[in-house]
Parts: C-alpha cells; structure tokens; sequence
C-alpha cells in the first residue's frame, strides 16, 4: 500500500468498497428471497403480460450468448487471450506510477522566519547565517533565500534543495 495521503485515500476508499461488498452480500441471500416470496401468487393479465415480456427479452438474449458462444474461437485460443489479459494488466499496474501527481520540485524544502512587526528591516536574522547552518547538511546541495516581501519587510524566505 502506498504511504502518506494516498495510501490513507486507498485504504479509505478499499474498505469502503469492502463494507458495499458485504452490505449487498448480506442483502441478496435475505433480504431478497423474503421480499420474493412476499409476492402475491394470484395471477391477473397484467403481470403475467409483464412477465412474458421480461421472459422473452431474458430468452433472446440467452440464444444470442449461445449463438456467440458457438460462433466464438477455440476454447484454447479464448484461454490464452484470457490469461495473456491478466499477465498484460499486471505489467501495466506493475508500470503505472503509483501517485497521483508527481512534484515539481522533489527533495525541496521551504523555510520561512517572521520577526516581530516592529523590527527593523536590518534587524532580520541575515539569510547568509540560515544558509551556512543548511548547508552543514551533506543531503542540502543549494539554498536560496530572501528577506522582505509577501505580507511585510519583516520576513525572510528560503529553499533549499
């Protein structure tokens, strides 16, 4: 399972599926014989056109799977397909990316430093102390900063990749 936010959304979203899956289950094996058997066994004209017509559509449809069935491949080049669909749709997940967006900047980190609103503007810490402490880091290869802009002077903005 993935990690972070998209392996939660997964993980949400599969036992949601498995709970749906369960639900129905449970409703077709009681809740649907008994509503079945509920039904009134007296036949009058109009369910029983009703019921021909829905009886002539399913046996229609019945005949065309047959005639397609039999107008089909071999079994063992229908197997074949089958199986080389399954091992297709395993590669392509295996190859698929596994996020939903990629980053436009990977490994990149943000820093932000707020003084009081009655500092100076040279009074801010001086991006070339942030910068010396980032780059003691031997995973850090550039830091980038600026002080001032945004929502007031005083601010100061770095990143580092």
């Amino acid at each position: 399972m993935s990690p972070g936010i998209v392996g939660r959304l997964f993980r949400e979203f599969a036992v949601t599926l498995s709970v749906a899956i369960g639900v129905s289950l449970f409703v077709s094996l009681t809740a649907t014989p008994m509503s079945v058997r509920a039904f009134p066994t007296h036949r009058t004209w109009w369910p029983r056109l009703r019921l021909s017509l829905a009886e002539g559509l399913f046996n229609g449809l019945v005949m065309f799977t047959t005639v397609a069935a039999g107008h089909s491949s071999p079994p063992v080049a229908v197997s074949l397909i089958t199986i080389g669909t399954v091992i297709l749709t395993g590669y392509m997940i295996r190859r698929s990316p596994k996020a939903f967006s990629h980053s436009r900047t990977p490994d990149a980190v943000n820093g932000y430093i707020q003084g009081d609103q009655d500092i100076s503007f040279a009074a801010i810490p001086t991006s070339s102390a942030s910068n010396a402490i980032l780059m003691k880091d031997p995973a850090v290869d550039t830091v980038t900063a600026f002080t001032g802009g945004g929502n007031g002077t005083s601010t100061s903005r770095m990143f580092a990749q």
